[in-house]
């Protein structure tokens, strides 16, 4: 595996940071930063399709998951140019 395929490796001082404040097991406190890390990774076109997906479960119609992603975008930790709910819907059916 190259070294831009690798995922994410947790931080040995989060961890230990983890451990102390909040009296975690090692492995549990490595699992969590690990997933941070992971969630962290995701681009806006997997975040919007992962999204719609758990707000489709959810039971919401789509136009209010479109509305709703565009709203929640801004908020997420990745900076996303606006989108409108056209695009919106394109990045989740092509």
């Amino acid at each position: 595996m190259e070294n831009g395929d690798r995922e994410p490796t947790a931080d040995s001082e989060l961890i230990e940071r983890l451990r102390t404040a909040y009296g975690l097991e090692p492995a549990l406190a490595e699992r969590i930063v690990e997933e941070v890390l992971h969630a962290c990774t995701d681009t806006v076109e997997e975040w919007v399709r992962s999204r719609h997906i758990r707000l489709q479960r959810m039971g919401l119609n789509n136009e209010t998951i479109y509305r709703r992603i565009a709203a929640e975008l801004p908020l997420r930790r990745f900076s996303a140019e606006r989108l409108s709910v056209r695009q919106i819907r394109r990045l989740i059916y092509g």
